[in-house]
């Protein structure tokens, strides 16, 4: 790639700095594009790039007449010269002593050096410059040297953000400019937003007179021995070497054919197919297909496929994925050409271990789904949630109860913790305390004044797993109810909140698809007068719980055998010590769905797992999105003691020393993926996943038998 990486820092490779230094004299403008192409790939090499190259990129413009003079060869020779003069650049460390930026600008271009200082040693960790564009061009001089430092901030952010550091400039005028108080008084909007971005990093401006000072303080950096070269040699060779045996070679049928030769199991098969006497036994796998079988010197064949020894299966397995088919596809390629006996087998094991394939392909079976216990009565248990923002501005806060399936809403700009509590509380006044809430992740429910609050009224809170919106299903899907009626508020051009409020009335005085009954009626024990005329009967509003019950378990039943047979859903087999991967949040085209470092499974209570990274950093999250992976241990059962011998002949890295970095054992059989990708902020998240999953759809005290006969007696009730 044109660097070189040793115990010192990267610097170019020697092939890069002799292409640059046999680099003839351009012609035309087409060859001086070229040769800038070249040296920009190693500008971070190069201080003062954006000046020096500037009499050359005169010649690429638009129209320009291609002249050479003394001013383009002088800007010729020095770029040439520069990258093999240029020292070695330092490795950024997060524990430096100091950290500077040293900034300047010209008429013509921006340059910025980042210095790392190390126990009284210091670095360059990179050079960086730019030209100035004609607009940019016309700037007054503090204007150049201050977009000199924003530039800069916007070039090496990754290494300044989150950190103490210096900017070193020679222009005085630079101190006063960034500063808080001259965001009140200056008058320049440009500079007012360079300061706007300034802002979120932690720096001191240093002023240091006359750029002398500025080369002064570049003199006194480490240079790196020219004598390192031949360490660079070293280490470049090693990479070859590395990248070299890292490419799958050729499988021929002189390799084969000499296998072949020592394979004891092929040799058994000539033998049989030569004396035309077969042990069925001992040949039990080549006895059905002997009719096939036929040989040619030293190779088996069947039909027209080799038969390969088992020392090169795992070569022949790695050259058939190595475009990464997928398990239908390496069997076709490998069908089509050779055979042994379980190869169909072998393929699936080995597509199946495939890192790459494991964290970029989708997910398989979820999970059965597991339904929520109903309360015993109303307002005990309650769901919240947020819905939001609308175009308005405005958020609904949605609380819902799980046995009435009654709700209440609030509309609000204000989506605080403390405006949460005033709702909660305006609610309570009219229904009472509930036993517990359900919540999401929000800031505003896992703030501590939310949670000292409900800590302080006695009311239990369980939040969902990270990621995993299925788990609040109910208040979700009022949620998209809600939306529906929002939209067409305004698709009639009425006003929203009023029409808002007709849809709640309407809910809570319909009778509901799952229970029957109206969710005011099981709330408050009557029912609600509306616009509708009714005749009032003492017995219509005598409900039994027992047919409440019923009905929602028998619905609840019903959706569940539809879901799980629809999503093909399976038990997980998950267990404690399980390497399993992570799913991932997509943030663009080239994300895969997994993250690519394994991770443990410690902890496991219904379909909610805690899996820890290789940092210790715990994670709750839900197996609904699980597949079964295999690890490269899987991978080498397929050719046995053999693999370990081979690897290296076929271009593979053992997968143990990959991971290593990831201090992750690969003992595990077993690599398994899970959904989710935010983390537990405590010990109770576990405790909570415990007692919401311990209650499943029928009950702790119900039996089978009792559970068919509930589902008969409801089969028939609503029949009825």
């Amino acid at each position: 790639m044109g660097h070189i990486l040793s115990r010192n820092g990267i610097g170019p490779t020697q092939e890069r700095v002799k292409d640059m230094l046999n680099a003839t004299e351009p012609t035309n403008g087409s060859e001086v594009k070229s040769f800038l192409g070249l040296v920009n790939y190693s500008a971070r090499y190069i201080p003062n790039l954006a000046t020096i190259s500037e009499p050359l990129r005169k010649l690429t413009k638009k129209n320009e007449t291609f002249r050479w003079g003394k001013e383009q060869k002088e800007s010729f020779e020095k770029l040439k010269y520069s990258l093999s003069e240029g020292e070695t650049l330092g490795y950024y460390r997060l524990d430096a002593d100091k950290t500077q930026l040293i900034t300047d600008a010209s008429n013509v271009g921006l340059g910025a050096v980042l210095v790392q200082e190390n126990k009284g040693m210091s670095r360059v960790i990179s050079y960086a410059s730019r030209a100035l564009s004609e607009t940019e061009k016309k700037y007054s001089t503090t204007e150049k040297e201050g977009l000199a430092v924003v530039w800069a901030f916007e070039k090496f952010h990754l290494y300044l953000y989150g950190i103490d550091f210096e900017i070193i400039t020679d222009h005085k005028a630079l101190e006063s400019l960034y500063n808080t108080k001259c965001l009140k008084t200056t008058q320049n909007a440009r500079i007012q937003r360079w300061m706007l971005k300034l802002m979120s990093y932690n720096y001191q401006i240093k002023y240091l007179p006359g750029k002398q000072n500025i080369a002064d303080a570049l003199s006194r950096l480490v240079a790196i021995n020219k004598s390192e070269f031949k360490e660079r040699n070293v280490a470049e060779e090693f990479v070859r070497f590395c990248a070299q045996e890292g490419t799958p070679k050729a499988l021929t049928t002189q390799e084969i054919e000499k296998e072949a030769k020592v394979d004891t199991e092929l040799s058994e098969v000539r033998n049989c197919l030569q004396q035309a006497k077969w042990n069925q036994s001992v040949m039990s796998a080549y006895y059905p297909v002997k009719n096939e079988l036929s040989v040619i010197g030293y190779l088996v064949m069947r039909g027209r496929r080799i038969i390969i020894p088992k020392t090169l299966q795992a070569k022949c397995l790695q050259l058939a994925h190595e475009g990464h088919l997928g398990i239908v596809g390496t069997k076709q390629m490998l069908r089509s050409k050779v055979w042994w006996p379980n190869m169909d087998k072998d393929v699936e094991k080995y597509v199946k271990s495939c890192h790459g394939c494991q964290i970029t392909s989708q997910f398989s079976h979820p999970e059965p789904l597991e339904p929520t216990k109903l309360p015993t009565g109303p307002w005990q248990y309650l769901a919240i949630d947020l819905l939001g923002p609308l175009p308005s501005g405005h958020f609904v806060f949605v609380v819902i109860d799980y046995y009435s399936r009654y709700y209440e809403i609030d509309i609000t700009k204000d989506t605080s913790s403390e405006k949460m509590i005033d709702s909660l509380e305006n609610m309570f006044l009219r229904h009472g305390l509930p036993l517990s809430i359900r919540s999401d992740n929000g800031p505003q429910f896992t703030s501590k004044l939310f949670k000292q609050y409900l800590e302080d009224i006695d009311v239990k809170h369980i939040r969902n797993t990270p990621l995993y919106p299925a788990a609040n299903g109910e208040v979700e899907r009022q949620n998209r109810s809600l939306m529906k009626r929002i939209r067409i508020a305004q698709a009639d051009a009425m006003d929203w909140k009023r029409e808002l409020r007709k849809y709640i009335m309407a809910y809570r005085t319909k009778p509901h698809s799952v229970t029957g009954v109206s969710p005011s009626e099981l709330l408050f024990k009557r029912k609600i007068r509306t616009k509708l005329p009714e005749i009032y009967c003492e017995e219509d509003v005598t409900t039994l719980d027992e047919e409440v019950k019923d009905r929602d378990m028998y619905a609840k039943h019903k959706n569940k055998m539809y879901i799980d047979e629809k999503r093909n859903a399976h038990e997980s087999d998950l267990k404690t010590g399980d390497n399993v991967l992570v799913k991932q949040q997509y943030t663009n085209k080239m994300t895969t769905p997994f993250i690519s470092t394994p991770y443990k499974l410690v902890d496991k209570i219904g379909n909610q797992c805690v899996v820890q990274s290789p940092e210790g950093v715990q994670y709750r999250r839900n197996t609904t999105h699980k597949d079964k992976r295999r690890s490269e241990k899987d991978k080498k059962q397929i050719a046995g003691d053999d693999w370990n011998s081979k690897s290296t002949q076929c271009g593979t890295v053992d997968f143990d020393v990959s991971l290593t970095s990831f201090s992750v054992s690969t003992e595990d059989t077993r690599v398994k993926t899970l959904t989710g990708m935010r983390m537990a902020e405590s010990e109770s998240d576990g405790e909570e996943a415990r007692l919401f999953h311990s209650s499943l759809m029928y009950g702790n005290n119900d039996t089978p038998d009792k559970t068919r006969n509930r589902v008969k007696s409801t089969s028939s009730l609503v029949s009825n």
